[in-house]
Formats: C-alpha cells, sequence, structure tokens
C-alpha cells in the first residue's frame, strides 16, 4: 500500500472511530418513559362524543413557545394540560444535544422538510425551509444565537396595533420583565461582563459564551471597529442592539443545547399529575361549538400517521395553537378560519372569515460569502469534517475535549461573532460604502432609527446549501450578510384539505427593490470587512475565479453582485407574523392578548404573532411572548380582585368545586338588583356589557354574609374579554386597611391554601399587588396588600405561611421587600 493511500486510510479510520464515539456514545441522552401516545390521550373521533378526555388547555405543538406554556399553566396544580406534539423528544436526538450537530437533523424525518414554491426573484429555485419536528421545536434544532432583537422593535409591535387595548404591554419597557425572566444568564471567565444587570438570572434557559470561539471571531471583531462598527459588551440589554460582539448561545454549561425541552419540560414538570405531553401526535384540526353567537374551540381532532386512527380530545377553557409560523396558519385554514374564498375553493365549512390567516409572512434571507485561508490557520471544518489524518486525529481530540470538559470544537455553533448596523444610511452606508441614502430610494423599513437593517455573522465554516452540497475547498470561512427588516411579504396557503399535505410556502424573497438594494449594500460591507486586517491576512485573495469563493467581488457591479445574490440566496429560518396581533381592519388574526379574532376559546402563542419580524433573531422574542401570554392567561383564568367592605356585608359567589369569590354591588358593571342565593351574575351586568363576553360566568349564585374582620377574594374562573376586566380594575378603590400589623386571614385557592401573613412597615391605607414566590419551580402563593398609588415605597412581609393540606404547614420567612407586579 502506497503512503497516499495509507494516509487515506488513516484519515478513514479517524473519522469513522470520532464519528462513532461522537454522535453514539458522547452524549448518550436518559430515555424516559413520561411521555403519551395519541390513543392514550384522547378518545377515537366515533367514540368521542361519550368518552372524550378533557383538559382545560390543550397546546396545540411542542415547540418553543409551547412549552413554555406548558410550564407555567401547570406550575399550581390548578389546571389540566394536553401537549401535542408530531415528533419527539430532541433529548433523545444526539444531534439536537450537541452543538455542532445542528445541521445533521436537517432533512430527515426531525424535520417537516418543507421547501417553498419557486422563487420568480431567486432564479425560479425551491429553496429548502427546514422546521425541527422534535419537542423544544427550533430551539431544539436552530444554530443557537441568543438574541432579542432591537428595543425599537418591540415599540413598533406596539404602535402597530393602533391605540387597541393593552397594546402598551408589548413595548420594550413593559416586555424586558419577559426576558429576565425566562433567562439564566451564567457568566463565562473568558467573557467578563461589566454590567449584568440587565440580563436574567435566575430563569429556566440558560445562556452565555459557552460555544468554541475561533481567531477568527477575534479577527472579525477588530475588522469591525476599524470600519466604524464599533466592539460592544451586549447586545441584548436597553442600550440597544448596534455593534459586534461575540455571539451569546443556548449552549448551557455542560456543552448542551439549552433548548426549552431541556429548560422548561424537566422530569419533574413531566411528573406534574395534571400535565401530558403526546408525543407522534399530528393535529387535523380544531372542532368547534356553534350554538353561540360566536363559534367556540372546544377540542382538537390528531393521529399518529394518515390512515391511522383519528382521535379526539376535548377543551374546557382554550385551544392554544402554537405550531410556529408554517403550521399555525395551516392549521386554522384546515379547521375553517381564514380567507372564506380559500377554504371554498379546498371545500372546507367556514368557521370564521379572517383574510389575515397565513399572510403577511416575513422571514430573514440570507446570502453567504466564502473566502479561503491561508495555511495553518485552524478551522471547525478541519474537525468536524476530517480529510487528512491530522484532521482525524483532531477530531478525535475533540471528542475527548467535549467528553471530559464539554467544551472545544464540538460546542461551536457555526457563528462566532454578530455585528448589527445601518447600510442604508449613517456612516456605514453613505460613508464606507459610499452609497446615497436609501431614503432616496425607498422608505426606511427599519422599526427606528436605532435600529440595524442589516446583522454580519462571521464562521470559521464555509458551505453552499446549508451544508449539504460538497464545499470541496480545504481551508475556508464565510461572512454571511442577514437582510432584517424586508418589505417582501409572502403567504402560507393549502395546497388542499389534507391535513397530511404540505402547505405552500411562498416568502416572496426580493420582491422589492429596497430590499435588493439592501442585500447588495450587505454584501459589499462583508467583502469590506474581508479585506480589512486583521481578518485580511487571515485570508488567500488569490484565486479569483474559484466558483465556491468570492475573492473577486470587489471587481463585480452591482448587476454581477445581484445575479449572485438571485443565485445563492437561502433562508435564515426566521418565519413570522402569518397569525399577526394587529387591527382586524389590517389584516389581524389575534388581539392583544393573543386571541383569534370572532372565536371563542382559542389563543395563538408562537411566532405567528409577530406584527412585524424582530431585527435579529426569533427563539429570545418567542419564548418572552410565551412567556408574556402565560401571564394573559392565568390572569384571567385565576384573577383575584379584592373589593371594598360595604355596611358589613359582602356578596359571596359559589360555585361546585369553585373558590369563594366576592362581589359588591357598588361597581358599575353592575346593576343594583336585590340579590339572593339564587341570583344570576348575568342578570347583575350593566346593558352596555355584551352577554357573549362573560357568558362563561352563567351558573354563579349569590348569598349575603357579615364578616367585616375577613378579607375576602374575588376569583375569576374562565376567560372574560379584557374591556369587562379593565371595568373591574378601574372602577374599583380601596378606601383604607387599619391595624398594619395585625394578622389577616386569607382563604385562597384549590392545592395550597394561604394560612396567614404578617405585614410590617406598611403606611396607612395601602394599595399594592404582591406576589411571593414559594418554589420558582413549581408552588406559588398570590399575597395582596392595598396602599395608595403613589406611595412607591418598599412593602416587607415578615412571613408567610402556607399549607398544603389540612395537616401540614410551612413558614417562609421573607428577606427581601416583594417587587411591584403591575397588569
Amino acid at each position: 500500500m502506497n503512503s497516499t493511500n495509507m494516509l487515506r486510510t488513516g484519515a478513514a479510520a479517524a473519522l469513522a472511530i470520532g464519528g462513532a464515539i461522537a454522535f453514539k456514545t458522547l452524549s448518550t441522552p436518559a430515555k424516559t418513559t413520561q411521555f403519551y401516545s395519541p390513543s392514550q390521550v384522547g378518545a377515537k373521533i366515533e367514540e368521542s362524543n361519550a368518552s372524550a378526555a378533557e383538559y382545560d388547555f390543550i397546546i396545540i405543538g411542542g415547540g418553543t413557545a409551547s412549552l413554555v406554556l406548558a410550564n407555567r399553566l401547570t406550575a399550581d396544580g390548578k389546571h389540566t394540560v394536553l401537549v401535542l406534539e408530531a415528533g419527539q423528544s430532541g433529548l433523545l436526538v444526539n444531534e439536537s444535544v450537541i452543538p455542532t450537530a445542528f445541521s445533521k437533523l436537517q432533512r430527515t424525518r426531525h424535520d417537516w422538510t418543507y421547501e417553498t414554491t419557486p422563487q420568480i426573484s431567486l432564479n425560479n429555485r425551491k429553496l429548502p425551509w427546514t422546521r425541527t419536528k422534535l419537542l423544544g421545536g427550533c430551539s431544539s434544532g436552530n444554530a443557537l444565537m441568543f438574541h432579542l432583537g432591537a428595543p425599537e422593535d418591540y415599540d413598533r409591535w406596539a404602535e402597530l396595533q393602533g391605540g387597541e387595548s393593552d397594546a402598551e404591554g408589548w413595548t420594550y419597557k413593559s416586555m424586558k420583565k419577559y426576558f429576565t425572566r425566562f433567562e439564566k444568564f451564567v457568566p463565562h471567565p473568558q467573557v467578563p461582563l461589566e454590567d449584568i444587570a440587565e440580563r436574567g438570572t435566575n430563569g429556566f434557559m440558560e445562556t452565555g459564551y459557552f460555544g468554541y470561539f475561533t481567531p477568527i471571531g477575534k479577527a472579525f471583531i477588530e475588522a469591525c471597529d476599524k470600519v466604524g462598527i464599533s466592539p460592544v459588551e451586549d447586545v441584548n440589554t436597553s442600550k440597544g442592539t448596534m455593534g459586534v460582539t461575540r455571539t451569546a448561545t443556548y449552549i448551557d454549561s455542560k456543552g448542551r443545547r439549552m433548548s426549552t425541552e431541556r429548560a422548561y419540560l424537566t422530569p419533574a414538570v413531566l411528573a406534574r399529575p395534571n400535565l401530558k405531553v403526546a408525543v407522534g401526535a399530528q393535529v387535523l384540526k380544531i372542532r368547534f361549538d356553534h350554538s353561540a353567537e360566536q363559534p367556540r374551540a372546544i377540542g382538537v381532532e390528531f393521529a399518529q400517521n394518515k390512515g391511522g386512527p383519528v382521535f379526539f380530545a376535548r377543551a374546557k377553557r382554550e385551544v392554544i395553537l402554537s405550531a410556529g409560523a408554517v403550521n399555525t396558519p395551516q392549521i386554522l385554514l384546515l379547521s375553517g378560519i381564514g380567507n372564506a374564498k380559500q377554504l371554498a375553493d379546498h371545500n372546507i365549512e367556514l368557521v370564521k372569515d379572517l383574510p389575515g390567516v397565513g399572510q403577511h409572512l416575513m422571514d430573514h434571507a440570507t446570502t453567504n460569502i466564502c473566502y479561503a485561508l491561508r495555511p495553518g490557520i485552524t478551522t471547525a471544518k478541519r474537525v468536524l469534517k476530517p480529510k487528512t489524518l491530522v484532521d482525524g486525529l483532531m477530531l478525535a481530540s475533540a471528542v475527548i475535549q467535549y467528553k471530559l470538559f464539554a467544551t472545544g470544537p464540538l460546542t461551536m455553533h457555526s457563528q462566532d461573532c454578530m455585528a448589527f448596523t445601518r447600510v442604508g444610511d449613517g456612516p456605514i452606508g453613505t460613508k464606507v460604502l459610499g452609497r446615497p441614502d436609501m431614503d432616496t430610494i425607498a422608505a426606511d423599513s427599519t422599526s427606528g432609527k436605532g435600529a440595524p437593517d442589516v446583522e454580519v455573522v462571521v464562521s470559521s465554516l464555509a458551505w453552499r446549501d446549508h451544508g449539504h452540497k460538497d464545499f470541496d475547498v480545504g481551508n475556508a470561512m464565510s461572512i454571511t450578510p442577514i437582510y432584517l427588516r424586508p418589505t417582501s411579504i409572502g403567504e402560507i396557503t393549502l395546497r388542499s384539505n389534507d391535513p397530511w399535505d404540505k402547505p405552500l410556502i411562498d416568502p416572496r424573497y426580493y420582491t422589492t427593490r429596497r430590499d435588493i438594494e439592501t442585500a447588495i449594500r450587505g454584501i459589499r460591507l462583508a467583502d469590506v470587512l474581508a479585506r480589512t486586517e486583521p481578518l485580511a491576512s487571515m485570508i488567500v485573495f488569490d484565486d479569483t475565479a474559484h466558483p465556491l469563493l468570492d475573492h473577486g467581488l470587489n471587481t463585480k457591479s452591482d448587476a454581477q453582485v445581484e445575479d449572485l445574490i438571485r443565485e445563492r440566496t437561502e433562508t435564515l429560518y426566521h418565519p413570522t407574523s402569518t397569525a399577526r396581533m394587529a387591527p382586524l381592519k389590517d389584516g389581524g388574526v389575534v388581539d392583544t392578548s393573543l386571541r383569534v379574532y370572532g372565536v371563542g376559546g382559542l389563543r395563538i402563542v408562537d411566532a405567528s404573532v409577530m406584527p412585524e419580524i424582530v431585527s435579529g433573531h426569533t427563539t429570545g422574542p418567542t419564548i418572552a411572548i410565551a412567556e408574556k401570554a402565560s401571564d394573559l392567561i392565568l390572569r384571567l383564568s385565576n384573577a383575584s380582585l379584592t373589593h371594598k367592605i360595604q355596611n358589613g356585608m359582602f356578596l359571596k359567589a359559589l360555585r361546585a368545586n369553585a373558590n369563594m369569590s366576592v362581589l359588591t354591588s357598588d361597581l358599575n358593571i353592575l346593576q343594583p338588583v336585590p340579590l339572593s342565593p339564587t341570583t344570576s351574575m348575568r342578570s347583575l351586568l350593566s346593558p352596555d356589557v355584551k352577554a357573549e363576553e362573560v357568558s362563561i360566568l352563567d351558573g354563579y349564585q349569590f348569598q349575603t354574609i357579615s364578616k367585616p374582620e375577613d378579607i375576602l377574594v374575588f376569583e375569576i374562573f374562565e376567560t372574560v374579554k379584557d374591556d369587562v376586566m379593565k371595568k373591574i380594575w378601574k372602577l374599583h378603590k380601596v378606601d383604607e386597611i387599619h391595624n398594619t400589623n395585625e394578622v389577616w386571614k386569607l382563604e385562597t385557592v384549590n392545592c395550597y391554601q394561604l394560612i396567614s401573613y404578617r405585614v410590617e412597615e406598611v403606611p396607612y391605607g395601602v394599595n399594592y399587588y404582591g406576589k411571593v414566590m414559594m418554589n420558582v419551580q413549581e408552588d406559588c402563593v398570590h399575597v395582596r396588600v392595598f396602599r395608595p398609588s403613589e406611595d412607591k415605597g418598599p412593602i416587607k412581609f415578615h412571613s408567610i405561611q402556607t399549607r398544603s393540606s389540612a395537616e401540614g404547614g410551612a413558614v417562609f420567612t421573607l428577606a427581601e421587600p416583594l417587587r411591584r407586579f403591575d397588569y
């Protein structure tokens, strides 16, 4: 055997050994039997009327947002939740767990394997559109980049609501608490952040800088600085997202992908008796009750495979659609919600004519620019796709490093750094690139002058077609501009009325001149950075004719660059806005509480509700949307209002298996009518309150009691429209509470009963809402104290005693004042 063959044989052997270790034994996932099959959570469709399983909430999809909801809605033990996921657990798939292996999930059974319709502006190419088919959704298969977008994005979301109810709840200031709520930032010794005050530290999703970082990343930051893109410590704060920085990741300190499955669906959560997670359960349609004036979602039909038995489960409170920006509009359309003409064309019975369903599709397009590197510069490709014996040994070494220390090349997430800037105007666009202000071509599409229009990322890998086409260049890197604020708007439509058929996906990339001009400028910027030191010294610019390399890019005309864009553009897999939150007149599908217009008991919680795509990556914003949605849902399902004592008399509402409720007849929403144990809630409503908005309160009865020494709580058990809730909030006022150091008794909810609490340092006359977390993972007790709204000082709770049964109890002493909690 000659030396060449020996070399090849040795490299192949090293690759085989290293690969086997890496993906077979390296990160052996724990087996679990805590998931259910479709037959275990639903009744066969032909038997469903008599024996359908019932849950308070049914969540369609087990994706990025879904598992946040599953965790939050079951935490207090009061609500039963069913999650329906078509795939399996991502924790059982090594390609999902090991950061650098994520591309191996694409175009497999763990991928929905979607593709676009032929894109006219991209030479009629069909683009593959990976959507991960695993629990955790795309958080189980993406490139693990932690980014929240620009603060201006969220203010723009609120602005687009046209003054609708609760629009301010979507501003950056309001959403900030949800960003910090989900995050658990873990400091890294190599990336000391001077200020972590704006980062979350107690959430479920670990973020940090545990991904592999190469010398190319360091050189890229220095090149950006020389060009005028300033290095910044953190692009995820209220200071904005402009600048260049090392990429923060969803990789934990053990070197594993931090998906929402790993974070929110822990073994302890899966063991909750009020949560069932079904895998291999593909949703076919939502079922509705049409007996009232508006249809109401009452359950879901699902199956394991085409031609197999169809099952049904009933939702007592809500169906929550959380299937992502592709599957959510598809399921709505299959269920009869969408454009009436499209539904008629597919012989689907109309439930609600909502033309906005599937419209306003937005996505981030990207064009990869590649350069060959000088000999001796180590890239990830040499380790991950070895060609020589030395490369094979490097892979084996990387496997050992990952196994022992959870570090090294196998923790690479493909993009070392991210840079955010404006190429449409400002110093980069007009001075560095020498171009006119974009406003002379088309209106600014960014969310604000402090927000970027382009992101540029750098990688020690080079590829075509997301790595699925051979890139036969030994040592190469890439710089990739991403076009953040597209004005080209697409749509998702049905291929047929068969739920097993894939939908039609038409992003309509680059159908506006502004998008093309932005893309040209982004590529010009990438090339400028490649030719700026110290990056330039790493690159060999000699071969300007190589078909896979872009060394001659600086000699190409704009027309030639445009041809390159149309030939090479791919998706970044960031689809949004196909069931967007917007006024109905503007094509909206959901209101500011994420409820589907004109349909009761149906809510959408995923990236499809984004009014516009964010200026960055979509996983973090989607998780924050789900955190906010859980508050919206629980607020209306468990909202408690304390009302004024009036003449020593209370009105106590009773319902079977429900908690004590209290109303006073001095609220303008109520009519002053005689009360008795048979008085109905509906008879108390003022004429201006629509009956369907509070129809769920039917069945309540009232009686009078006289216990002026007790504070009683009004519990709302079902979803009530926000405008009704707001009338109650705004009209009610507590005048005073005396004796601030006495012990007050408060009856509370099902699983955990608050026995007593003692308050210190509370001023006379209080009006305050406090929240005490007993256990951040599991249990929560809500405590209310009232004081004047102008009094902003802290309230100190001395102790809180709780019990889960009549026999046992525990006292918790609080070291810090409670934080203010605003609805």
